[in-house]
């Protein structure tokens, strides 16, 4: 069992992960809320919620050695988020099986301090697993403090996702252009499912607001507007459920 000592204060995180780090998660309990260990998993656990279990941060000059994420037929659950990344980071997310229950966004990415420096860049690489996020699956932004702007690509490999009314799955807010925006993410499937709101990417930059549907994506995604009873049950059960 490892086990995080409950004094973790709110707006913390379980994880902080230097230039060049690797987190392993294999058959665990990974939660941001309180847990308690079942059916024999490795718990890992905060008796406060964090605003990420796992946080990358600097623009230093071994930020971008790549931060390395691997998670399989893990649990992760949370009143936070799974990923904050600030500066220019380099993180990959490798997650196979297991499933993903948050109150707030999986992964978050904040702009590089300098404009010519390079972009932080999140990727993820996801597998037959599951993800229930309530605030969105990915939020990308920029500032004039931190004005370059992050990146992400993914490839989500048949996969169910639920994200509520309100979020977008991708959403990208700063100061730049939509077709800045549209450069810096990618997102490639492969027989995935996705319920609940029907805003693939929400651009909310310098010009007016920009959504686009599943539809618009350029690929054939399959999306449903109701969310599977299970994963809404994981919402409405919390998450220590």
């Amino acid at each position: 069992m490892v086990f995080v000592p409950g004094d973790l204060a709110a707006g913390r995180t379980l994880f902080a992960l230097g230039a060049g780090a690797t987190l392993v998660c294999e058959d665990c309990l990974l939660d941001g809320g309180g847990a308690d260990e079942t059916a024999g998993a490795p718990v890992v656990s905060a008796a406060s919620a964090a605003s990420s279990l796992i946080r990358a941060e600097g623009d230093g000059a071994d930020a971008t050695l790549r931060t390395e994420v691997r998670i399989s037929r893990t649990e992760v659950r949370g009143a936070g988020g799974f990923l904050h990344v600030v500066g220019s980071r380099h993180v990959d997310v490798i997650w196979f099986g297991g499933r993903c229950v948050l109150a707030d966004t999986f992964a978050v990415a904040e702009g590089g301090e300098r404009a010519d420096g390079p972009a932080p860049t999140v990727s993820l690489s996801l597998a037959d697993a599951a993800f229930a996020c309530r605030g969105g699956f990915v939020r990308l932004l920029d500032s004039p403090a931190r004005p370059k702007l992050p990146v992400v690509r993914a490839f989500a490999d048949a996969c169910r996702f639920a994200v509520p009314d309100g979020a977008a799955l991708l959403e990208q807010s700063g100061l730049a252009e939509p077709d800045r925006y549209r450069a810096a993410a990618e997102w490639l499937d492969a027989g995935s499912r996705y319920a609940g709101s029907s805003v693939f990417r929400r651009i909310d930059g310098a010009a007016e607001r920009v959504e686009s549907d599943y539809a618009s994506s350029g690929q054939p995604l399959l999306h449903a507007p109701e969310i599977d009873a299970d994963m809404a049950a994981w919402w409405s059960a919390g998450p220590d459920s």
